[in-house]
């Protein structure tokens, strides 16, 4: 069973974008072995990462303050069984003021990520943060997902296997265990370009042509009525 669903749709808010789509970041492998039988669960769970959202919210462009934390969560809030991620400019606060690449709610179920994290870090820093959503804390063990210190080897041990587990944010459908996740990716105003009507241009020439016929004509009558 492929262990992450990807999919490479860009979607807008209440609006499909035109154009290529955009690939989700992440790579399969160190996100699907965290939660998969090979690290000690008892099934696999699926990372289901749906379409991309692109949001018009310069709010939360970049995370300042406790504020604008209480934003995400009022986001997140409104969908309790999926996991929000929110692609962001910067954060300079994640329980005090700093230089953070990414924040998580711990036991709950949003995360905030750089843009820069989000490419540098990929899937690992995903797995990791997912983990703070799922109940984990940090473990400085050699190799355990949840070190401080990076992502090590993404391994688990059987006590924090058994908290990801219970969480309610594990899902089951006919294709097994899941978590949903749902990228937002922040941005100051639409990246879509206005689409010009067809032949709106040509319609635009003609009728500057035309005003600039009419008053040629209305300056030869004048001209001739001055010659009378």
């Amino acid at each position: 069973m492929k262990l992450l669903r990807l999919l490479a749709l860009s979607i807008t808010t209440g609006l499909i974008a035109a154009g290529p789509a955009q690939a989700v970041s992440f790579n399969d492998d160190p996100l699907g072995f965290a939660y998969s039988q090979a690290n000690g669960f008892s099934q696999d769970i699926e990372i289901r990462i749906a379409p991309e959202i692109e949001q018009v919210w310069p709010e939360l462009l970049s995370l300042e303050s406790s504020a604008d934390w209480a934003l995400a969560y009022e986001q997140a809030r409104t969908t309790p069984d999926q996991v929000s991620l929110f692609v962001v400019e910067t954060i300079s606060w994640c329980g005090a003021t700093g230089s953070y690449g990414s924040c998580t709610a711990f036991g709950g179920n949003y995360i905030t990520i750089t843009y820069a994290s989000d490419v540098l870090g990929g899937a690992p820093l995903l797995a990791k943060e997912l983990g703070r959503n799922l109940g984990l804390s940090t473990d400085n063990s050699d190799g355990n997902l949840m070190n401080a210190y990076g992502y090590g080897e993404g391994l688990l041990s059987p006590a924090q296997v058994a908290v990801v587990e219970a969480s309610p944010l594990i899902q089951s459908d006919a294709e097994g265990y899941y978590v949903q996740v749902q990228r937002y990716r922040i941005v100051p105003a639409s990246q879509i370009a206005p689409v010009p009507l067809p032949g709106s241009g040509a319609l635009l020439g003609a009728g500057v042509l035309l005003a600039a016929h009419l008053r040629s004509r209305k300056n030869r009558r004048a001209a001739a009525k001055a010659a009378m």
